[in-house]
This record gives C-alpha cells, structure tokens and sequence, in this order.
C-alpha cells in the first residue's frame, strides 16, 4: 500500500482502531518521512508521542532502521517505556531504556544489540538545552504556526496564568466576577492574589457581597491553610493551593535555572528567575485578545454541545477530582 496507508496502519496499531492524526500529527510525519529535519511544538497531550513512535516503528518495519528517542527528563520515560514495549511487541518489535541510573552492564548490552540491529528503538535521556545548542536551533527565527483550531487551539489569557501561583484564582475570579454581575471587573486583573507570599488572602466585593479567598504555593503553606479548615476556623470562600512554590513556573518539568547556562542574565538570576517567568505570563495574559476563560468560544461550544450548563452533573463528574489519603512508605 501507500506510505500514507502504512501510517494509518501503524496508527491504529499504536493508539487504537478509532485512533486519528491532528493535522499538525500528520504534517510532522509526513516531513519526517521526507526525511527532513522537523521541529514540531505541541501544547500537553496533543500527540507528541504518538508522532515519535508512529515514526519509530515506520522506520524500523519499513527500513530497519533503529531510532533513538530523546528525552528532556527522566520522569517522563517510565510510562512510555512500559507502553512502547507493550505496543512495540505485537508488532514484532524490540524496545530498550537507558538512563543515568543504567548501570554499566546495561549499556554495553543495549550497545551491542544496536550494533547487532537486535534492537529498533531506544529510550534515553539528555539536557534539552544542550541537544537544542547541538542542533543549532534558534527559536526566534522559527516562523510562526497557529496551533490546529480543536479544543485546545484557542486560548484565554485566563489559561495561561494558570502556571503562576494565583493564576487560577486570579481566572476564577474574572468568571465569579461576571457570572454574578453580567460585566467585567473594570481592571480584568486582580492584583490581589498576585506575588510570592507564601500565603496571599484578599476580599473581593461583588455586587456588595465580599468573597474571601486565599492562595497558597508550597506544601508547608498549603497545610496552614487545611489545619485552619479543619479546625473549622477557615473564612475563605475559595482557596487556590499549588505545590510547587511559585506555581507551575517552578515546577519539575521546567528547566534547571543555573547561572552556568545563562551567561547573558544577572547574577542575581538565582533570586529572580520565579518572578521573571511570572512577568512573561502576564504580559502574555496582557497582550491576549481574550482574557476571561468564559470567552473562549471553543470552550463555550464544549459547554453547549456536550457538558451543558457549569457545574452540571456531567461537568462536575468529569472535570473534578479526589483525594484518597495514602500511607507513607515505612522508613527503614
């Protein structure tokens, strides 16, 4: 069959026979099959995998070809691993991982079943930065793409300050705002809830009645505030609790800040890079042509042809969650 049929093919296999590409998916496989070098950003859970092994397992079953996968963190190829081999091995073929925690042994056996070509694809890991100097990209000179127009395609300014601390509450609060009142706060921005304090409260009035919230980042903060709501003695409405401090800009799956790395910043990178990051997500937020979360109008369609009204059963079933207390691994 075609090259396109062979790629249909191998999607099903890997994903599901109801499985489909975006088209950004299909873009990125098709310029891999023409053997060109392709760069392809995608926002979470918008199919980066999918293209990788689809092509992996393309080139191993149509050139046998073996291919190296790169990963930015070790975190990431556990899961991956485990559903690669699984797939990998109904189509005959053999996957292996190899990490910084891979001993000696491990590597030189995965050296030599390369060089055997007992082996079609592999797992590894590296500094993103450095892979990214080595290949000589420059992303500023990338041209510009808009993202595929489905769910995810359009965004509020609202959703990108999700990734600071106060960000959630900071969106919440323009919907609460309007829901209530059918307008806009006049300053869309709640300045409030803004910054790095380990805990952030503040009063909100609307239409008269005041709305008591609180924000905190960083577990230690975040267990003043559930022992003051166990306690029973908790005046919030509404609390935004974040685990990493400073929010997702901070989080595990950012970039190591290291003034080695960062030859053209400050010195005082180690201390400012939070709120540095924070300023780029609201001046992102700022420069936004939507900036309330109840304006995207994919997210309206969402609501009006599938989840109905907010806070319906529907809703509420599947965009919330919960909590079940685990116990802690014994300490030897």
């Amino acid at each position: 069959g075609s090259p396109e049929a062979f790629t249909r093919e191998l999607v099903k296999a890997i994903a599901g026979e109801d499985a489909g590409l975006y088209p950004s998916q299909a873009r990125a496989l098709r310029l891999l099959e023409e053997g060109k070098n392709t760069l392809a950003v995608m926002a979470t859970g918008r199919g980066k995998s999918l293209v990788f092994q689809v092509h992996a397992a393309r080139c191993a079953l149509s050139k046998d070809q073996a291919s190296i996968l790169v990963y930015p963190l070790r975190a990431l190829i556990s899961d991956q691993f485990f559903h690669m081999t699984s797939v990998f091995s109904k189509l005959g073929l053999t996957v292996a991982c190899l990490t910084g925690e891979s001993s000696r042994q491990e590597r030189e056996i995965v050296y030599q079943r390369l060089s055997q070509g007992a082996l079609d694809a592999v797992l590894t890991t590296r500094e993103l930065g450095d892979l990214i100097k080595r290949s000589g990209i420059q992303f500023a000179r990338l041209p510009d793409e808009d993202f595929d127009r489905d769910l995810v395609g359009e965004a509020s300014g609202a959703g990108v300050i999700f990734g600071v601390t106060g960000g959630v509450m900071e969106a919440a609060l323009r919907t609460v705002y309007h829901t209530i009142t059918g307008m806009d706060h006049d300053a869309i921005t709640f300045e409030a809830v803004r910054g790095f304090d380990g805990i952030k409260e503040a009063s909100i009035s609307i239409n008269g009645t005041p709305i008591n919230v609180a924000v905190a980042h960083g577990m230690k903060n975040a267990k003043v505030l559930m022992d003051e709501i166990r306690a029973g003695k908790s005046k919030y409405q509404f609390i935004e609790i974040m685990g990493c401090p400073g929010g997702c800009i901070n989080g595990g799956g950012q970039p190591y800040v290291r003034t080695c790395f960062l030859p053209n910043e400050k010195p005082d990178i180690l201390d400012t890079y939070k709120e540095k990051r924070a300023a780029a997500l609201y001046s992102e937020d700022e420069r936004s042509t939507i900036r309330q979360s109840y304006r995207n109008t994919q997210i309206q369609q969402l609501y009006d042809e599938f989840l109905g009204e907010p806070n319906s059963h529907r809703a509420h079933e599947l965009l919330h969650t919960h909590y079940t207390a685990r116990e802690a691994f014994p300490e030897e």
